[in-house]
């Protein structure tokens, strides 16, 4: 069985995996007050197929509602992984148009038009098909 570590790095805004001491990937997010938007999950190659992704967010998921943190799931597989185990759901929420303007800013994109998000950016809600 491989040793998989997986210990957030606030200053660098990861949740970085490793598998044997070799990196297998993370989670990328900004923090924004009490909320942590996820915005891209990898696991590398090397190591798909070992549901280590679902191990890498169940266990951030973990981390950040024990210390009060809300996570908003902009990576879709991290929406998708909260979709499917509603037990997750009360730690998600969705920013509000100042804070997507904050973001955008810290990640170094263009403003995008707020009539954008109000037709594409769709809050977590537990499917009806699961």
């Amino acid at each position: 069985m491989p040793n998989i570590q997986i210990v957030r790095n606030s200053r660098a805004s990861r949740f970085p995996l490793s598998v044997d001491n070799e990196r297998g990937g993370g989670i990328e997010y900004v923090q924004r007050d009490s909320q942590v938007v996820m915005t891209h999950a990898k696991v590398s190659e090397d190591f798909r197929g070992q549901g280590l992704a679902a191990r890498l967010v169940e266990s951030a998921l973990a981390e950040l509602r024990a210390s009060g943190e809300q996570v908003v799931p902009e990576c879709p597989y991290v929406r998708e992984y909260i979709n499917k185990h509603p037990q997750w759901a009360d730690s998600s929420g969705t920013l509000s148009p100042a804070r997507i303007g904050s973001v955008e800013t810290n990640l170094g994109l263009p403003p995008v038009p707020s009539h954008f998000y109000a037709k594409f950016f769709l809050p977590v809600s537990p499917s009806p098909y699961h």
